[in-house]
């Protein structure tokens, strides 16, 4: 049986999380700077070999974070509708009593 437990205000505050991860990554200096801005070639070819490496991880980790957050919304939101059907189920069958 699955024991988690999570409020929809949980989900909400996580999918917060993962957007302001999600523009770290997509706004982080290293994708922005150009090699003239660092002024040393040894440094500059470190982070042209960088961003040969690692663009494409990091525009899937900030497209990742957007999908993360836009699931965890939808389970803040079907948490909620789930929770206003039990509580009608309840009070319908309190009523018959």
């Amino acid at each position: 049986m699955n024991t988690f437990r999570c409020s929809p205000q949980q989900l909400r505050n996580a999918a917060t999380n993962a957007d302001t991860i999600g523009g770290a990554i997509r706004s982080h200096p290293v994708l922005y700077l150009s090699v003239g801005d660092v002024g040393h070639a040894g440094v500059a070819a470190a982070l042209h070999t960088f961003r040969a490496a690692w663009s494409g991880e990091l525009q899937l980790r900030g497209t990742a974070t957007t999908g993360s957050a836009a699931l965890l919304r939808g389970a803040a939101a079907d948490t909620e509708q789930v929770d206003r059907l039990l509580a009608q189920a309840a009070a319908q069958l309190g009523s018959r009593t």
